[in-house]
């Protein structure tokens, strides 16, 4: 409408091609944009025009030249560009002089300094998403523009002292606002990740805490069975049913089996030797170094002093895994081939039992 005038605002921080200063410089010089309109466009804004060129004379005839340039003059008059540039830096002086016409076709006007209670405001406002208590906020707005207004004073100091411009703007306070809420936020976040793991790790501990609750339960209920285990061991140690296992020149298989049992107990370790079904291949045999550890003199010996605390993983991994398994290996069965080879089955499964209770322990 006419009189009416219309205002864009336009921040260095919005500018980010060199090809929309050079549009603005010449609409500095020229009043207008090279080929802003089309052929079309053009002609329909001079059709637009016409009747307010005429200005109520219907008689008046304009030629589309005058038209286009009654539209410019119309625009010059009630639009209005203000380009804002912060002095910081090298771009407001490339700027100037990359386009005089900043400078030759402008009004500089240059904004002053935020006072304090404005400075309070902003930092107020954008400080009220964070969350903060009374007390913080309080005390962090002043030290915002504490920081602000001190830089100002000692701006004005190295001006004196080396003739030399440090400026400081409204957009340096906001800068300024915007680090403190990213380092607050990114602390907040260190922090609650920092408590995420402590409550995790309260978690854990609360949960070893009741394992330990059940395995000192289980380890009570064991404990009869070690006693157990330990009376059965010294019973089966007695020198008669040994005997009787060195006579043997034939055992039957549940003898050999739990001599296998001894064997890996003690870490023998087999002989190989021909299959006994004839295929021509080879077994591995503890028969052998079975009748050689029972015609040792210190067997019955060893077998009392054996380091029951100190038994290999492999070997107790081994005797759970083939021997216990094996349901021929059961001291009732190996009782009907000899009481012996008995004794020799309760030794070997009283070891177990010791071996896992101690170790639980």
């Amino acid at each position: 409408m006419r009189g009416q005038k219309t205002v864009f605002l336009i921040t260095d921080t919005q500018i980010k091609e060199e090809a929309f200063l050079e549009d603005i410089d010449s609409v500095l010089n020229t009043g207008e944009v090279p080929n802003i309109f089309s052929a079309d466009e053009k002609q329909e804004v001079m059709e637009g025009v016409h009747p307010a060129a005429q200005a109520g004379n219907k008689h008046d005839e304009f030629s589309p030249l005058a038209l286009f340039a009654f539209f410019v003059n119309r625009c010059k008059d009630n639009l209005h560009v203000v380009v804002a540039f912060s002095p910081i830096g090298d771009a407001f002086r490339n700027c100037l002089r990359q386009f005089p016409s900043l400078i030759n076709c402008c009004t500089i006007d240059w904004f002053q300094p935020w006072p304090e209670d404005a400075l309070e405001l902003v930092a107020v406002k954008f400080l009220e998403t964070l969350e903060l208590t009374e007390v913080e906020r309080r005390e962090i707005v002043p030290i915002c523009k504490h920081f602000h207004t001190s830089v100002m004073h000692l701006s004005e100091r190295f001006l004196h002292a080396l003739g030399r411009h440090n400026y400081v703007t409204a957009t340096s306070y906001l800068e300024l606002i915007a680090s403190f809420r990213q380092l607050l936020t990114k602390r907040q976040q260190a922090i609650m990740e920092a408590k995420q793991r402590y409550v995790n790790g309260l978690d854990k501990l609360a949960f070893a805490e009741s394992q330990v609750g059940e395995m000192k339960i289980e380890l009570v209920q064991l404990q009869p069975k070690l006693e157990e285990a330990k009376i059965e061991n010294a019973h089966m140690m007695q020198p008669a049913d040994i005997t009787i296992v060195k006579s043997m020149k034939n055992p039957p298989s549940g003898v050999k089996l739990v001599m296998a049992a001894v064997c890996v107990m003690k870490d023998i370790k087999p002989e190989k030797i021909s299959d006994p079904s004839g295929t021509g291949g080879k077994i591995l045999d503890y028969w052998g170094p079975s009748k050689k550890l029972l015609g040792d003199m210190n067997f019955l010996r060893d077998l009392r002093e054996y380091d029951k605390d100190n038994i290999p993983v492999t070997v107790m991994q081994k005797i759970r895994g083939e021997y216990l398994t094996n349901p021929e290996f059961d001291p009732p069965k190996v009782a009907k081939a000899s009481s012996a080879a008995e004794g020799l089955c309760k030794w070997i499964m009283a070891m177990e039992v010791y071996d896992r209770v101690a170790k639980v322990f």
